[in-house]
């Protein structure tokens, strides 16, 4: 063993070659492996590779490499190293903000908020441009032919007196119940948004849990609030003789026995009181049944069985224009 010690320490320190590199292995566990690593030390050489056949690992997948499953990306093998331990317990919705692995996703992004394409904005504005240029065709036809009539036997300023009356009386009934209505559902919009008592399901983004979106709700109070103010505009238009007759009232000179009123009370003031009164009830109608939609939309209101369950809010509202109704 000493003679082959001396004959390879010998070789090697009369050898020019250059420096082998570091071993990337173990010798093996044997005498004459142990005696070499020391041979090679005690001549200042690094000893070459020799790594057992037991502990070769191929660099490159082989035929004995038919069977074995890769061992996948390096965050899969680190969570698979970890798992069961105290560091990586980790839920799988929270959010990596670092690391070699793959970001977890985060929730979906609310479909209620993507907006419309434009094919149907467009579609949608050309739809109603051509429904309100049909409407105005119609009237203009019908209000010129009615100028010519009356300019024909010289009641031109009776024409436009008929024309503003009309113009007037439904622009300012028409008003009056877009911004009842609109008012009245907004403060239910934004009634819904508080913050809930304790004790009661906590509201997201979109509103109460299964709810309709707030960008949803927006279009649906404001396509609504158009058609209530069409609608009374339209209907009040119709009863512009009154309106005009009372503010263009006379006295007749006959007091009524039973009520000590003058007749001109009943011929102009009470028509006129009538409608006002009618009006103004069926605004609050409509503008109740609205208020109601909307929080039956965002389960603000909710019906177990034949009970009927209000949040504290909702009672308020609804009981303050139940009460108006009712005067």
């Amino acid at each position: 063993m000493r003679e082959t010690e001396r004959s390879t320490r010998a070789a090697f320190a009369s050898s020019d070659r250059e420096p082998i590199p570091p071993p990337q292995g173990d010798w093996p566990d044997t005498a004459v492996g142990q005696a070499m690593q020391e041979a090679y030390r005690r001549a200042g050489r690094q000893a070459p590779f020799m790594m057992p056949e037991s502990s070769t690992t191929p660099s490159s997948p082989t035929e004995s490499d038919e069977g074995v499953e890769p061992a996948g990306e390096p965050w899969e093998q680190n969570e698979a190293a970890g798992e069961g331990s105290d560091a990586d317990d980790r839920s799988e919705a929270t959010p990596r903000t670092g690391g070699d692995g793959p970001p977890v996703k985060g929730p979906p992004p609310d479909r209620d908020t993507k907006p419309l394409p434009r094919w149907a904005i467009i579609g949608i504005a050309c739809v109603g441009a051509l429904i309100v240029i049909t409407i105005a065709a119609f009237a203009f036809s019908s209000i010129w032919t009615e100028h010519l009539w009356f300019s024909e036997v010289g009641y031109t300023s009776l024409f436009w007196s008929r024309l503003w009356g009309k113009l007037a009386v439904g622009a300012t009934a028409g008003v009056f119940a877009l911004s009842l209505f609109l008012i009245n559902g907004f403060l239910a919009k934004r009634l819904i948004r508080r913050p809930p008592p304790r004790g009661t399901a906590v509201t997201n983004e979109s509103g109460p849990a299964g709810g309709v979106a707030n960008r949803t709700l927006t279009i649906g109070l404001l396509a609504s609030g158009a058609a209530v103010g069409l609608f009374f505009g339209l209907a009040e238009g119709v009863g512009w003789e009154e309106i005009l007759l009372f503010f263009n009232r006379t006295e007749v000179g006959y007091t009524d026995p039973l009520f000590g009123r003058d007749a001109s009370f009943f011929i102009y003031a009470l028509p006129f009181l009538r409608r006002i009164l009618d009006f103004f009830t069926a605004a609050l109608i409509c503008t109740l049944l609205g208020v109601i939609g909307v929080y039956v939309l965002q389960q603000a209101v909710t019906v177990k069985g034949r009970r009927v369950t209000f949040a504290p809010y909702v009672k308020g509202h609804i009981s303050v224009l139940t009460a108006f109704l009712l005067v």
